[in-house]
């Protein structure tokens, strides 16, 4: 499934949310609705405030960072952020404070997920699709795959002024 199939998903409506504003209404919902929402608005570009200070294992500061995101749901600037949503403009930073956020809830996964959130468990897959990418990205930078795409495209300018300089060149010969 590509990236926009996952947003189609988790933007649809379900029976419990009609629209992925109506979560943003939630009181206290479970680490499994907030923490799939939370890291793909990180990875669209959102900046949580004071990110650095937050112990991502307690979940009462989970909830504690729900009451200042929640926000942003309701007022429809998720789905902003998912239409202005940049898959190359993804920095390093979030994708860190992603896997921070990500890393003391390892036993998180789609199936546990959607059995509380349709829209959270097609984010999460969203996210881990996106630092998938981002992991073979930095993988193929190391091997030096943008060196040789860059030497392949100089080749091709370079055999097409051959191939137009030869074809001045039988231009003007007789046989």
């Amino acid at each position: 499934m590509d990236l926009d199939k996952y947003i189609e998903v988790a933007t649809s409506k379900s029976k419990l949310f009609p629209a992925i504003q109506d979560i943003g209404y939630l009181i206290k919902p479970c680490r499994v609705i907030i923490l799939p929402l939370l890291t793909s608005m990180i990875l669209m570009g959102w900046e949580l405030p004071k990110a650095k200070s937050y112990n991502f294992a307690d979940r009462g500061q989970i909830k504690s960072i729900w009451l200042i995101f929640r926000i942003h749901i309701r007022n429809k600037n998720y789905l902003k952020y998912i239409k202005s949503f940049n898959l190359d403009g993804v920095t390093s930073g979030q994708i860190q404070l992603v896997k921070k956020i990500l890393a003391p809830h390892n036993d998180m996964n789609f199936a546990i997920i959607v059995k509380e959130c349709k829209a959270s468990a097609f984010m999460f897959e969203w996210t881990r699709r996106v630092l998938e990418y981002h992991e073979i990205k930095q993988s193929l930078t190391v091997l030096g795959v943008k060196e040789i795409e860059d030497k392949i495209t100089h080749y091709n300018k370079i055999s097409k002024k051959m191939v137009a300089v030869f074809d001045r060149i039988l231009a003007n010969q007789e046989f």
